[in-house]
């Protein structure tokens, strides 16, 4: 099963001319989506469309992944890439106007973040942080972690955590 959070954030734009003197805001929406796929092999011809929040166009949707196939049981930048759900991820994100900003994994738990194209000057200092969680860092329970993705966005600093630990 899946979990899906939709939110609005408010975001000072730290802009200059007009809109700095009157002091204006920028709202932004986020969609999060946890997912954990017990391992699940991406089911060919799926939709999978709908946990995307692509109705509401949020401006950022953040993707977690729990216990992913074994395909990427050593995950890196290249295995994310060529994952089954995360290339659709991909593709069906960016039909839609959104960029991957930062994708980051340890063990089996991974994150990925989008951003509409429109927001892309916006963003800076992305910088992602693992942990491996378990007996000796993990190496007996490939299955727990967490990745964070932090990042500034109109000035204001951002951090979206995805964790799989019990």
């Amino acid at each position: 099963s899946f979990h899906v959070r939709y939110g609005k954030a408010v975001v000072s734009t730290q802009s200059t001319g007009e809109m700095a003197k009157q002091g204006a805001t920028k709202h932004l929406t986020l969609h999060c989506v946890t997912y954990n796929l017990a391992e699940l092999k991406f089911p060919e011809g799926a939709d999978i469309s709908s946990i995307l929040g692509l109705e509401h166009k949020p401006d950022l949707i953040s993707i977690g992944l729990e216990e992913s196939s074994d395909f990427d049981l050593y995950p890196d930048e290249e295995n994310d890439k060529q994952d089954p759900w995360c290339k659709e991820f991909d593709r069906l994100v960016a039909d839609h106007g959104y960029f991957l900003v930062n994708l980051t994994s340890v063990w089996k738990v991974k994150i990925r973040l989008y951003l509409k194209k429109e927001h892309m000057h916006a963003i800076s200092h992305v910088e992602a942080v693992t942990a491996k969680s378990g007996f000796v860092g993990g190496v007996r329970n490939i299955f727990k972690g967490a990745c964070t993705v932090r990042f500034r966005l109109y000035g204001k600093h951002v951090a979206i955590i995805n964790c799989h630990l019990t």
